[in-house]
């Protein structure tokens, strides 16, 4: 098993800046993930929302994943929220059991907070942003909803009063 994990900006301004982070979790074919757990750890400063993905996580945004056959791709969301500047590094714990064998391990990335004077220097990764869009627009496909056709049904047998005067008995008609 492989874990990739890429930001979509590199540096990131203080106070009110936004980032995704793309987890991209290769599975061998011949293996079946049990139990796979990760936990996003940030410094102060730095904030996680709940994940897009829309995983049940606990408040600490850890999520489980009780089975996985195949490659999976998680997003987080994160923004700062303090003032606070420098290199800054966001760490990644994750589990999981292996044709019954535990594994842990931790990957970590590092994102630089700058002024947000030099917010218009940081280099967004468009890779990641394509496949944050691509993930969000594949959720709102995934939610429309079809409205079926309203299916109208006469009983004939139901009449209202002015119906019954005007109707011709045995053929259904009106009178012109």
């Amino acid at each position: 098993m492989n874990i990739d994990i890429k930001l979509e900006k590199k540096q990131l301004e203080c106070q009110d800046g936004i980032n995704h982070a793309w987890i991209h979790i290769k599975i061998p074919h011949t293996s079946e993930l049990k139990n796979f757990k990760l936990m996003p750890v940030a410094p102060k400063g730095i904030e996680f929302l709940p994940i897009l993905n829309g995983l049940l996580e606990n408040s600490q945004h850890e999520i489980c994943i009780q089975k996985a056959k195949q490659n999976l791709d998680l997003f987080y969301e994160f923004v700062t929220a303090s003032s606070a500047l420098g290199q800054q590094t966001i760490h990644f714990h994750y589990s999981f059991l292996e044709h019954g064998h535990f594994f842990e391990d931790t990957v970590s990335v590092l994102l630089a907070i700058v002024p947000e004077e030099e917010s218009d220097q940081i280099q967004v990764d468009r890779s990641v942003t394509n496949q944050v869009l691509e993930f969000i627009q594949e959720q709102e496909n995934a939610k429309q909803f079809v409205q079926p056709p309203k299916i109208i049904k006469v009983d004939a047998g139901k009449c209202s009063p002015l119906e019954k005067k005007y109707r011709i008995d045995g053929c259904g008609g009106y009178w012109l």
